[in-house]
């Protein structure tokens, strides 16, 4: 059992470190040197560039459901004047048949081991 148990840790800890990255690969992508902006000239003022006026949108319907609204809250007056007011099963015991007697025997002693033995003769 734990052969097998040994294995199963083996074969799943080579199989964690086979799924790591190799040492000559790179982790992540290169990222690209900054290219040096040209200086601005204070005091030279540069073309105006002219937005574009944005493109003409149609006007979607709703694609969301109409809300539902839930009914008024309605006033429950039974736990606001008495919060203990909770209504409690009764099981009336008195419509049952009289209870059926057992074989009269030696009271028990709390040995369970010594009252089988007396039991069984």
């Amino acid at each position: 059992g734990v052969a097998i148990v040994a294995v199963l840790g083996m074969a799943t800890l080579w199989g964690m470190n086979s799924a790591r990255v190799e040492e000559g690969q790179p982790r992540a992508a290169q990222q690209a040197v900054p290219v040096p902006q040209p200086a601005v000239v204070p005091g030279t003022p540069g073309p105006q560039a002219v937005p574009a006026p944005p493109p003409p949108t149609a006007q979607l319907a709703d694609p969301a459901p109409s809300p539902v609204f839930a009914s008024e809250p309605q006033a429950v007056t039974g736990p606001a004047t008495n919060p203990y007011n909770t209504p409690t099963v009764v099981f009336d015991a008195s419509s049952l048949p009289p209870e059926i007697s057992g074989v009269e025997g030696v009271a028990g002693t709390g040995n369970s081991a010594s009252d089988f033995a007396s039991r069984i003769g």
